[in-house]
């Protein structure tokens, strides 16, 4: 009977319990193997401080017991470290400063030096009234009757153009030249075809072939032979124009050689050259209409010794006879005969001064 009440009296704990029991043995087991071999700790800490401390990132022991010396000096160290930060950014700022002053001073005295040298004065203005054809407008304009009289200003690597939907030629052609830029450095490719960047389309093969013209170029190869790139694309058909054989083999070529002979002279050209589109009506070669002008221009701006000299020149489409100065004028004349404004970003006094003299001494050698 005894045995039979200590027995009943024994408890027994369920299937579950033991579970729990072991999962929580296992677990501690494995928290404190984690922090003992873990490299960031330099010494055990309790599991639940572990588990609070990495979920919140507070420091019990520093709550706790106030900031260790070891980190009261850590902290003087940072400290101390940003002072020698702050003190050198500084300096250095001051010494950027005075630098910066220097370089300042002499930017403004080149500029002084050199104030004569004016970024894209060799680009012209299109007459009041011209129709611009942009991307951002081309879907509106593509589908008027007014695009057939717009220009596009177009800028490529060794030139930029203004392009004519109406004459399917450009009306300008502009770049400058220098002793460097007429180095040759690589071979002509007469690689001649359609310009992708004209919106409205350029003119293509097709219209010069059998018309009895030649693919004239307003921006000469012979002028951007200084790269592969800019030499190709002067055979894109927006930068041509219908010549007359005998022109531009002959007088056409003389002044472009002439030109090139200038750069000698001259520190900087400012070249400006095109079809004189002074006529609503040409008659035309083509499917695409293409004009052929009944002459061409080229308008310089020389640049030496810090002056400026000016001269124009206007030749008729066919076989010339003469020289090159006995169709020299100046700027003015030019202006007149196309409509543009050319170096227009000159003060006026001295564009206007410039514009109505033509003294072929200053440039003929």
């Amino acid at each position: 009977m005894p045995k039979k009440t200590q027995k009943n009296s024994q408890k027994k704990y369920p299937v579950w319990a033991w579970i729990v029991i072991i999962a929580f043995i296992i677990l501690a087991v494995t928290s404190l193997v984690i922090i003992y071999t873990n490299d960031n700790f330099v010494e055990p800490r309790h599991v639940i401080n572990y588990f609070i401390e990495e979920k919140t990132g507070i420091d019990l022991e520093e709550l706790l017991y106030g900031p260790s010396p070891v980190a009261e000096d850590e902290q003087i160290d940072e400290i101390e470290a940003s002072d020698t930060i702050a003190e050198a950014g500084n300096e250095n700022q001051d010494t950027t400063s005075e630098s910066e002053k220097k370089e300042e001073t002499k930017k403004t005295s080149k500029k002084k030096a050199g104030s004569k040298i004016i970024q894209d004065l060799e680009i012209p203005t299109c007459p009041k009234g011209s129709l611009l054809i942009t991307e951002k407008n081309s879907k509106g304009v593509l589908d008027t009757p007014e695009k057939e009289d717009s220009h596009q200003i177009i800028k490529h690597n060794g030139f930029i153009l203004c392009y004519r939907e109406k004459f399917e030629q450009p009306e300008w052609v502009c770049y400058t030249l220098d002793a460097k830029k007429v180095v040759k450095a690589v071979d002509r490719n007469d690689n001649f075809r359609p310009d992708p960047l004209v919106i409205t389309g350029s003119a293509e093969l097709s219209d010069y072939r059998s018309s009895g013209y030649d693919r004239g170029h307003l921006a000469p190869s012979a002028d951007l032979t200084y790269s592969a790139e800019t030499m190709d694309e002067s055979f894109v058909l927006s930068n041509m124009s219908p010549q007359a054989g005998q022109f531009n083999r002959g007088m056409w070529k003389d002044l472009e050689h002439e030109v090139r002979t200038l750069t000698s002279h001259y520190e900087l050209l400012y070249v400006v050259t095109g079809p004189v589109l002074e006529k609503d009506d040409y008659s035309t070669i083509g499917k695409n209409k293409v004009s052929v002008p009944e002459y061409y221009y080229k308008a310089l701006l020389g640049i030496k010794d810090n002056k400026y000299f000016m001269i124009g020149f206007i030749l008729p489409n066919e076989n010339c006879k003469g020289t090159i100065w006995d169709y020299a004028c100046s700027v003015d004349e030019v202006e007149k005969r196309t409509g543009l404004d050319f170096f227009h970003l000159l003060d006026d006094s001295t564009e206007n001064e410039l514009e109505k003299t033509c003294i072929i001494a200053d440039w003929k050698y």
